[in-house]
């Protein structure tokens, strides 16, 4: 069987922020760490990063799921549909794009990052596939938790005029 290759990086070029400077690297790193968890299967170390008000709406679920244990119980089923050698679903994803906001005030309690997320996976036979990505975040004792949660595939934001008719 392949060797499974899940990793997460962002394309540093391509991050815009706004009052983000003191919070980019930590926003950054909580998403990256969201997604090596959802790779990793890690429903425990997922629960770790949402708040308990969560709410998410994605393309693969095509439900609106509210609280974390609503959250956590769909990505269980939604992890059903893909390749998992190795207790990991085989992708490796890159963030593009990503505009990181942090609200503006002197101690700031929200942020959000969007971004596309390009994906590469298979272990037995390849796909890749592209999504956009919106998610809010909470900061709650120093630690940005995620609150709001929205994602759908299937995208291709490399589009050219031509693309427009």
């Amino acid at each position: 069987m392949a060797t499974v290759k899940t990793n997460i990086e962002f394309d540093i070029d391509e991050v815009s922020e706004c009052n983000a400077s003191k919070h980019k690297r930590a926003l950054m790193e909580v998403v990256s760490e969201l997604w090596d968890r959802y790779l990793h299967l890690d429903k425990e170390g997922l629960a770790e990063l949402l708040a308990p008000d969560i709410t998410r709406t994605s393309q693969r679920t095509r439900t609106l799921q509210q609280g974390k244990e609503a959250v956590l119980a769909g990505l269980e089923a939604e992890w059903e549909a893909f390749e998992r050698p190795n207790g990991a679903i085989a992708e490796s994803m890159t963030v593009r794009e990503a505009d990181i906001h942090v609200d503006s005030n002197n101690h700031p309690t929200a942020a959000t990052v969007t971004y596309w997320l390009e994906v590469e996976g298979g272990s037995r036979w390849h796909y890749d596939d592209q999504g956009a990505v919106m998610q809010a975040f909470t900061l709650v004792d120093g630690e940005w938790l995620l609150c709001h949660w929205m994602d759908c595939w299937s995208m291709d934001y490399d589009l050219d005029e031509d693309d427009y008719g």
